[in-house]
């Protein structure tokens, strides 16, 4: 059975995969899971990590992508873009190209942010 939203369209399905986080990465800090190539970006001690997947299961250790002066609060991945949005806490807004490591300020004084890609 489909579910409509309150405009009547077709509510698209959600699928839920199951996946064995690594042990270092702790749900504590911020993480985000990008969910085609199943890799995971998890901040600790200053440092932006990326775990990838090897037939199912993760490396103990992941790279260390990036290194912040700042403590990061909250991150999201755009999988489409190859983009990670990272919020920090002195509240800046800065979004990471990782095909590149081009890193740009995309705001100041940004208390909370939510990525909805259907709105970029």
């Amino acid at each position: 059975m489909l579910e409509l939203d309150y405009k009547g369209q077709i509510f698209p399905q959600t699928m839920f995969k199951k996946i064995q986080r690594p042990e270092l990465a702790n749900l504590d800090y911020p993480t985000t899971v990008e969910g085609i190539q199943s890799e995971i970006y998890h901040y600790f001690n200053h440092t932006i990590s990326q775990f990838k997947t090897m037939d199912g299961t993760y490396r103990d250790s992941g790279i260390q992508l990036f290194r912040f002066e700042a403590d990061i609060s909250s991150m999201a991945i755009d999988h489409h873009f190859n983009l990670l949005f990272v919020l920090d806490t002195y509240k800046n807004l800065f979004v990471i190209f990782l095909e590149s490591n081009y890193l740009k300020l995309v705001g100041q004084n940004v208390s909370h942010f939510q990525f909805m890609p259907n709105h970029m």
